[in-house]
């Protein structure tokens, strides 16, 4: 399983694990909208009229990092930023609540069962981080986890052997 594979089934995992929830945007009249999860990036905006509001939230995005390979008998390490972001217009700077509810149900989630798809297992630590600067009506928090993939069998020593 390659880094990409990774990210399409932890967008699997999370569209499951988040079918059911529903949050408020103020923006909509109190209306409850899904939560979005999306790889890598925030799709284009698509407004149709100024007036409209951006659509894309709330959400959580799930951004492959990094990855490393620290020796020849080490297996794979991939650094993945899960980010959850919420627009919330009202005064009571209340949204950060919901950034973290998404953030702690899928560190939840992946303390449960860290294995996906039975080949990458999440590793600890699991570091969490609001982003504390006022972005308002905009409120975000991310999740730092590394993901151990397994080791690639070296096919010109299977050779010798």
């Amino acid at each position: 399983m390659n880094p990409l594979t990774l990210q399409v089934e932890l967008k699997k995992r999370f569209e499951r694990e988040f079918a059911n929830l529903r949050l408020e945007r103020p923006d909509e009249g109190g209306r409850d909208v899904a939560l979005q999860i999306f790889k890598q990036h925030l799709p284009a905006n698509k407004k149709t009229s100024k007036d409209e509001k951006d659509s894309h939230y709330p959400c959580l995005i799930i951004q492959l990092d990094e990855g490393e390979i620290s020796s020849e008998d080490e297996p794979q390490e991939v650094s993945v930023i899960f980010m959850a972001g919420v627009y919330d217009e009202q005064d009571d700077y209340q949204g950060y609540q919901d950034a973290f509810l998404i953030i702690d149900r899928v560190f939840n989630s992946l303390q449960k069962d860290r294995y996906i798809k039975g080949t990458y297992q999440a590793m600890l630590p699991m570091k969490w981080a609001y982003h504390s600067e006022n972005a308002m009506p905009y409120f975000f928090t991310g999740l730092f986890v590394s993901f151990e993939a397994p080791k690639a069998m070296r096919q010109d020593v299977e050779a010798m052997i």
